[in-house]
C-alpha cells in the first residue's frame, strides 16, 4: 500500500518547530483558549468545535508541557452546549486542564452583546445557570473567573457568590487601545507602568481576604491588534 513519512510532511515540520517554540518559552506555561472570537457570535462566524480539535490540542499541551485555561462560550451559547463541550475537553485533556470559564471580559457586555445597564448580578445569575449544567455532566470541574477587561469592582461579588466553585481568579490588562487610536503613543505605552500599578492595586484590594491567587489571563501593550 502507499506509505508516507510523515516526519518528512511540511504540516509535521511545521508543528513540530511550533511546539519546540513554546517549549522554549518555558517548561510549566499555561494555554488559554478564550478571547472575543470565544463567545460574541459576530466574530465566532459559525465556528463549533469538535473532538478532533479536542484531541490536537491535548496533543499539543502532552508535547509542550503545558496546561489549559479553556473558556466556553456564555454570550451565543446556551449552557447545556457549554456543559457538553466541556465535558469532551475534560475527558481528553485530563490532568492538562487547569480551569475552564464561563464568558470573556463580560464587564463590557453592556457595549454591544447585552443590555446596556448589564452588570455583575445579571453576569451571576448566567454563570450560575452555566454552573448548574457543567456539574451535571463534568462534576467537580475546575473554574475560574470572571475574567474581566478592566472593572475590577467585579471581583468582590463574584467570589462572594461562586468562592466555593473556583480555583483562581482572572482579568485582563491593556495599557493602551484600540490600535487604530490616533492617541496611541510609543510614549504613552512606555509610561504605562502607573497605570498597571493602580490596576494591580486595585485587582489586590477587590481579592483580599478571599484566599485566591489572581491571574492576569490575558495582555499586552495595545487591544484591537495591538
Amino acid at each position: 500500500g502507499d506509505h508516507r513519512d510523515l516526519h518528512s510532511c511540511p504540516t509535521r515540520r511545521s508543528s513540530d518547530l511550533f511546539i519546540s517554540l513554546i517549549r522554549g518559552l518555558g517548561p510549566k506555561g499555561v494555554i488559554r483558549i478564550g478571547g472575543n472570537s470565544s463567545d460574541r457570535p459576530a466574530l465566532r462566524k459559525g465556528l463549533a468545535w469538535n473532538r478532533a480539535d479536542i484531541e490536537q490540542l491535548s496533543g499539543f499541551l502532552s508535547a509542550t508541557g503545558w496546561q489549559l485555561i479553556y473558556g466556553l462560550d456564555l454570550d451565543s451559547g446556551t449552557a447545556e452546549q457549554a456543559a457538553e463541550e466541556a465535558e469532551i475537553v475534560a475527558q481528553v485533556v485530563g490532568s492538562n486542564l487547569l480551569a475552564f470559564q464561563f464568558g470573556n471580559e463580560p464587564d463590557l457586555f453592556h457595549l454591544n452583546v447585552r443590555k446596556p445597564n448589564y452588570g455583575v448580578s445579571d453576569y451571576i445569575l448566567e454563570w450560575r445557570q452555566f454552573l448548574t449544567a457543567l456539574k451535571v455532566r463534568v462534576p467537580g470541574a475546575p473554574l475560574a473567573g470572571p475574567d474581566i477587561a478592566n472593572d475590577t469592582s467585579w471581583l468582590g461579588p463574584f467570589v462572594d457568590a461562586f468562592g466555593s466553585e473556583l480555583v483562581f481568579l482572572t482579568c485582563h490588562y491593556y495599557s493602551e487601545g484600540p490600535a487604530s487610536s490616533p492617541n496611541v503613543t510609543m510614549e504613552r505605552i512606555l509610561d504605562s507602568g502607573g497605570i498597571l500599578a493602580n490596576i494591580t492595586s486595585a485587582v489586590a484590594a477587590s481579592a483580599a481576604g478571599s484566599g485566591f491567587k489572581v491571574r492576569m489571563a490575558e495582555t499586552n501593550s495595545v487591544y484591537g491588534g495591538g
